[in-house]
């Protein structure tokens, strides 16, 4: 089998090899092009290897020069330019006759899925699973300090959404986060769900691993059974304890990953009277490819999705409190196809700020409405 492969230039050669050994062409697949993901701004590797484009991309397989793509989402999910280059290629360009695309979601895992293009491909999603926290950080970019530590996702709703979801779209790599997942004493029943709705999905759970060393050991069994990877971001009190989670999520014989270290925060709000010029905010967003579920509705980014809590808190900063495109509305994609859009802008971007500042790290359970802004 010919194939062409879609990736960063520094993780190229890992997905060549990975990709020709695997049951892409049941071993021995040929590499044709390399097809660089952020468009030519870097060389291409494989200097005997055309880099080619999106277009290009088409006009290959449609003259047989190819039979097949290999999208690796190493270092590029949440990357909005290059986000949009790999839904453009699989959602627009309509490869005629392509039905499956070979993805690699993280460099550190060699197990490969296929996904299936009949649905609308999402290459990134994440979901609070629990509102609540152990940590009230300053700043919380999911506003955790102003919930409660028993507000969660129902399991039921979970559930329902998950299904309608899963109808309608196919996600490559889905965040599971909070909040804090490891408060939830059911934790096990929300993976199991996610498996069961997204088989061929990389599904992360993400925590800052406190609660892991006394964590009922059910959890880590769903974990294992359901090939879920949990992450591990570093905040300076789970730096103090890192060899005790490092200890028991290797006991577990979980996968997991140790990634951000967290010694500061970026405000995102606007405290200043009146709005921004939305365009300022998107170029600089940090979150314009976390596209988040909450609750029935998918939202362009986490904090579009509950900085109502914030609202209801502060109404003076009047912040916008409704948005999302509900899963279940019968013009549910359309919507979609606008929000995933980096360069669209939603309400909540004139409320965000042309000059975001960033803010030494430091929990905070009294929250005021400028911990946000300043």
């Amino acid at each position: 089998m010919r194939f062409a492969i879609l990736s960063l230039p520094q993780y190229m050669e890992f997905i060549a090899e990975q990709a020709s050994s695997t049951s892409i062409s049941g071993g021995g697949g040929q590499l044709i092009a390399a097809i660089v993901a952020d468009e030519l701004e870097n060389p291409n590797p494989f200097q005997n290897l055309p880099s080619i484009g999106v277009l290009d991309v088409v006009r290959a397989y449609n003259s047989n020069q190819i039979d097949t793509v290999v999208i690796s989402l190493v270092g590029i999910s949440r990357t909005p330019k290059k986000m949009e280059f790999v839904r453009n290629l699989i959602q627009y360009y309509k490869l005629s006759g392509l039905e499956k695309i070979l993805v690699f979601a993280d460099n550190e895992i060699t197990e490969s899925q296929w996904l299936s293009r009949d649905k609308f491909f999402l290459p990134y999603m994440n979901t609070n699973l629990i509102d609540g926290c152990n940590l009230n950080c300053k700043a919380c970019t999911h506003f955790a300090s102003l919930y409660s530590k028993d507000e969660f996702y129902s399991l039921d709703e979970f559930t329902r959404d998950l299904e309608q979801l899963s109808s309608k779209c196919d996600v490559s790599y889905f965040r599971l986060i909070g909040g804090e997942p490891f408060m939830l004493k059911n934790l096990d029943k929300y993976l199991k769900i996610a498996r069961k709705y997204f088989p061929n999905t990389l599904l992360t759970v993400l925590t800052n691993g406190l609660l892991v060393p006394k964590t009922n050991s059910k959890i880590f069994d769903a974990i294992r059974e359901n090939g879920i990877i949990v992450q591990i971001t570093r905040y300076p009190p789970t730096l103090k304890i890192i060899d005790e989670i490092v200890k028991r999520l290797e006991k577990e014989k979980v996968m997991f990953q140790m990634i951000d270290i967290i010694t500061r925060f970026r405000t995102y709000l606007r405290g200043e009277s009146g709005v921004s010029n939305p365009a300022i905010p998107i170029s600089i967003c940090n979150d314009l490819s976390c596209v988040f579920l909450r609750h029935g509705k998918i939202h362009k980014c986490p904090i579009d999705g509950l900085v109502k809590r914030y609202g209801e808190k502060f109404p003076e900063m009047n912040i916008p409190t409704s948005s999302g495109a509900s899963i279940y509305s019968n013009n549910f994609l359309e919507m979609l196809d606008y929000i995933v859009t980096p360069s669209k802008q939603i309400q909540m971007c004139e409320h965000c700020s042309e000059n975001p500042i960033w803010i030494d790290w430091k929990p905070n359970p009294n929250p005021r409405a400028e911990d946000w802004y300043r």
